[in-house]
């Protein structure tokens, strides 16, 4: 869960532009809504986001734990 209060928050247009390959914002709100699945564990994961008033925003250390997630061996 992100905590707004620890964690650097940020537009997912702006998050995009911070990680390898800056993927755009389509496929960081597929990401928070459908999200991917770790064919290790078969598991749907998520991307964590929050909706402000300036819109759906994440956090790096969220996409951290979303890829984590995603290499889990199962």
């Amino acid at each position: 869960m992100i905590n707004p209060l620890k964690e650097k928050v940020m537009p997912l247009s702006r998050l995009g532009r911070h990680l390898p390959e800056s993927p755009k914002y389509t496929t960081l709100m597929d990401w928070c809504k459908r999200g991917r699945v770790n064919w290790s564990t078969r598991r749907r994961v998520k991307l964590e986001c929050i909706t402000l008033p300036s819109g759906i925003s994440s956090s790096l250390e969220a996409y951290l734990r979303f890829i984590t997630k995603l290499n889990e061996r199962g």
